[in-house]
């Protein structure tokens, strides 16, 4: 699947609203249970008998580990999403640092119909002529393509990030100069 900066700024804000969504859920919950928490506290006062009041304290504590649990999950959630968001919005920077890097080259057409991305003329920003591998480049990466050999017209190039071997060029046969050689 292909992405674009819109997709990806669409998904980062749709799990920024789902994110606070679930924050006010486990919030909620966790402060009606601080609230029950309250109102027994303020009924143990009431009771005149001791049985009565260690009953309605360990009520209390229960309560009071349920709130906290809620409260735990809530922040746990929060982490865990907040997580996500920095992922993405990571991703963005990366996604939007190669589109302005991809603009940079052109497709260009060598003998005998290899095609590969040269640097557009104009855009060297201190960077020598190249040309980079038009595999990598769909997969969303710069690989440049390496000189390995050149010889009687042909050049040999490789990327040395998914192998992919290039001979280009018109091969020129030799020429032998024979007219001296008995001499």
């Amino acid at each position: 699947m292909s992405w674009t900066t819109q997709d990806a700024c669409n998904s980062g804000f749709s799990l920024i609203a789902v994110s606070n969504m679930v924050d006010v859920t486990a919030i909620v919950t966790a402060m009606s249970g601080l609230k029950a928490a309250t109102d027994i506290a303020k009924g143990i006062f009431d009771i005149k008998s001791i049985s009565e009041v260690q009953g309605k304290v360990i009520e209390l504590q229960s309560v009071i580990l349920v709130a906290q649990g809620s409260a735990m999950a809530a922040q746990s959630e929060q982490y865990s999403l907040q997580e996500k968001v920095r992922q993405l919005e990571t991703d963005l920077a990366k996604l939007q640092s190669w589109e302005t890097e991809r603009d940079r080259y052109q497709l260009e057409e060598l003998p005998p119909g290899i095609l590969v991305y040269r640097l557009k003329p104009g855009f060297e920003n201190g960077v020598p002529p190249h040309r980079i591998c038009a595999t990598c480049y769909n997969r969303g990466s710069k690989s440049l393509l390496h000189i390995t050999d050149r010889g009687n017209g042909l050049t040999n190039g490789k990327c040395y990030s998914c192998s992919f071997e290039v001979q280009s060029g018109r091969f020129i046969e030799p020429q032998i100069n024979r007219s001296n050689w008995m001499d």
